[in-house]
């Protein structure tokens, strides 16, 4: 049943990402009109950011705060997730509670598959906004501009 549960969740965030993908695709197509030979051909790269050095000061401010966030609100609370907080491309506080299982009662580590809800809809408004923000779509457009 955990295999099934994790494939389930793997083939959903693959769904939700090739839609995202082909969105941007096809808004990049539209804004630029490029016809379909030159659209095709253009190289579209991502990388993550080279993570930038934390001085050990920050580093250690950061984690103190988060360490004290976390056990006064999170741990009485009953919280049952995990907390990361990442600082220019650092992960600089990681932390998990609860269980992962209720019925094998097996911890909550970094690798536990988690459910992510309806977190992928910020990540993706924070995205069309940035695209908004430069200039790359308008949000006054129809809906249909962007996806006929």
């Amino acid at each position: 049943m955990k295999l099934k549960f994790k494939k389930n969740i793997f083939l959903i965030t693959i769904f939700i990402a090739s839609l995202i993908v082909i969105g941007l695709l096809l808004a990049y197509k539209k804004l630029y009109n490029n016809n379909e030979e030159d659209f095709l051909t253009k190289e579209i790269t991502y990388s993550l950011p080279t993570p930038i050095d934390i001085k050990p000061s920050l580093r250690n401010f950061i984690q103190s705060n988060c360490n004290a966030w976390y056990n006064q609100f999170l741990l009485k609370s009953g919280f049952n997730g995990g907390m990361i907080v990442a600082k220019d491309g650092n992960i600089v506080f990681e932390k998990y509670n609860g269980i992962a299982n209720l019925n094998t009662r097996n911890p909550l580590d970094e690798n536990t598959p988690l459910h992510i809800a309806s977190v992928s809809k910020t990540f993706t408004a924070m995205c069309v906004l940035k695209l908004a923000q430069e200039k790359k779509i308008d949000l006054d457009s129809p809906f249909s501009f962007y996806f006929p």
